[in-house]
Parts: C-alpha cells; structure tokens; sequence
C-alpha cells in the first residue's frame, strides 16, 4: 500500500512515526509532507525520516488563504508522482483536499474540539474522522471514536 501522510505539527511526527515504522517494516511505502514548523523537521530528520516540505504557513488571514491554495498544489503535486493509495493526517486541510481531487480516501485524526475552522476545512472531504473516545463533540456520520489511553495500573 502506498500511504501518504501529512504533518503539521511536531506533536503529529510523534503520533505517525511509530506506524510509519511499523508500516515500512512490513513492505509499504510512506510518504510524509511537513510543515516546517517548530521542530517538526529537526524531529523528522532526527527519527530517520524522509519527507517533503511543504513550507511555513502564513500569519495574516490572506496570507492563510492564499497559502491553503499554495499548500494544496504543492501536495498536489508530489502526491501525483507518489501515487498514494490513502492519505492519512491529523486534521489536514491540505490533505483531505488532494485526497478527494485524486478520488482517494482520507483518514484524519483529531484530539481538538475547540478547532471549528479546521473541522469545517477538513471534515467535508474526508472519508473518516478518527477522535479518541474523550473527544466530546459530535462532527457527523464519519466520526469514529476509539479508546485512545490506557488504563490506570493498581
């Protein structure tokens, strides 16, 4: 399977490098675009893996979506060469964009109910939405909740 993975903060190198891994050791093909942002690429660098910038985002609203435009193309463009099967990203816009332009699935993964902008962005083109069973707001039919701890020792 070829998976292309999206990452927009360095928290989401720690949540997909593990299954990245994982998934490598078991024949399939990874492809990760980051954001630079903070440490994300020094992380990425750090756990050996390859990836693609997309580049840094935009403060301003205008700079914001112009760079939605300019972040789409640029994973546009390196998901045609890569030809992925099925995008994956912790709530990515950019992502779940590319995937319904390419007529592919895209699973997000969000922990944030406060992000209503990004749901808005994201969830009407993503084919499932994957929040920990905390996760306390309602987005739809795609939503699935998942038991994301572990339970307390004695």
């Amino acid at each position: 399977m070829r998976i292309f993975i999206d990452i927009g903060h360095p928290a989401h190198v720690h949540y997909f490098r593990n299954f990245i891994k994982i998934m490598e050791d078991k024949g399939h093909c990874i492809f990760v675009s980051a954001r630079d942002k903070e440490v994300a690429h020094s992380l990425l660098k750090y756990y050996n893996i390859n990836f693609a910038s997309r580049g840094k985002g935009r403060k301003s609203l205008l700079g914001k979506l112009f760079h939605i435009l300019e972040a789409d193309y640029k994973i546009f463009k390196l998901a045609k060469k890569f030809k992925p099967d099925i995008f994956l990203s912790f709530g990515s816009a950019y992502a779940a964009h590319v995937s319904k332009l390419l007529n592919k699935p895209h699973i997000a993964f969000d922990d944030t109910e406060h992000a209503k902008f990004e749901h808005l962005m994201y969830y009407p083109f993503s084919d499932a939405v994957l929040n920990p069973s905390c996760f306390g707001k309602k987005l739809g039919s795609k939503q699935i909740f998942f038991d994301g701890y572990g339970t307390l020792l004695p």
